[in-house]
């Protein structure tokens, strides 16, 4: 029987990475689309219809999907957990100050915030969220209440740009399959880049995923037609950095004061003393 994996994020944490390393590793079956948010949005579906996404799976060793929403939702760990007792965790954590300011830019990138007033200051007046998902101590707890801690790998988005080859060697291994070379680079994509013609960012994206479905994922991000959508959608758009400002320092002092119990408290969790974090 295939080895089960869920991961759960946290958002605006290389998820996008970790889904393009899967879904190249032969051994593997990832669902498509990337996200399912089974256990967070849609678990009032029931098993058969989250089980569909996977019934391709011939003979694959592990099989699963990466849904950011289920780090942070409060039923999602007790929900899995009646799914597979046995799912293996995968979880990818970055500074928390720099993933809210991420998220800020998301939302904007989404058209969720919008307005003459865009600074991070005013996302943070919005959308509780910013903070709340980055509490990683808290949600992390919640999950290994649920599965033991051999069950759950714990990456660092800053450790994996700086080695991608030996953060895939650890998955892979966690995963139980051999040894498979990334092809994917931990460069970002257009998370901070806002689409100056919706139209056309419509049609790209369209576009990637019928080449998905087609069954060219595996070779899609080092062909021509990859480097073509990304060309064209990088001359459609403008970065995000350049309209929204830097967060203000007293934002990030705050934020620093608010979050430091939960990067300590996270810590001795991960048995760590230090993280590669700049504001910690």
């Amino acid at each position: 029987m295939a080895t089960r994996f869920i991961g759960i994020g946290a958002q605006k944490c290389a998820s996008t990475w970790v889904y393009a390393i899967l879904r190249e590793h032969p051994q593997i079956f990832h669902s498509e689309p990337k996200e399912l948010d089974f256990f967070s949005h849609f678990y009032g579906r029931g098993f058969q219809w989250y089980s569909r996404f996977f019934h391709e799976a011939i003979d694959q060793i592990a099989v699963g999907e990466n849904s950011p929403s289920y780090f942070h939702h409060p039923l999602a760990p007790a929900r899995a957990k009646e799914f597979d007792p046995d799912f293996r965790i995968l979880v990818v954590l970055r500074d928390p100050i720099e993933r809210a300011f991420s998220n800020h830019l998301h939302l904007i990138k989404a058209g969720y915030l919008r307005g003459p007033d865009l600074t991070f200051e005013q996302g943070l007046r919005n959308n509780p969220m910013y903070v709340e998902q980055s509490r990683y101590a808290t949600h992390l707890r919640c999950w290994l209440s649920h599965f033991s801690q051999e069950r759950v790998l714990v990456l660092l988005q800053e450790e994996i740009h700086r080695n991608p080859e030996a953060a895939a060697r650890q998955i892979y291994q966690f995963l139980e399959v051999r040894e498979h070379p990334p092809k994917s680079s931990t460069r970002r994509t257009n998370e901070s880049r806002l689409a100056d013609n919706a139209h056309l960012e419509s049609v790209l994206e369209r576009t990637s995923q019928v080449v998905r479905k087609m069954g060219l994922h595996r070779v899609a991000s080092n062909t021509r037609v990859r480097h073509w959508i990304d060309q064209i959608r990088r001359a459609n758009s403008t970065d995000l950095r350049e309209i929204v400002p830097p967060m203000r320092t007293e934002t990030r002092s705050e934020l620093m004061t608010l979050l430091r119990p939960e990067v300590e408290a996270l810590a001795r969790l991960l048995n760590r003393t230090e993280f590669p974090w700049k504001n910690w």
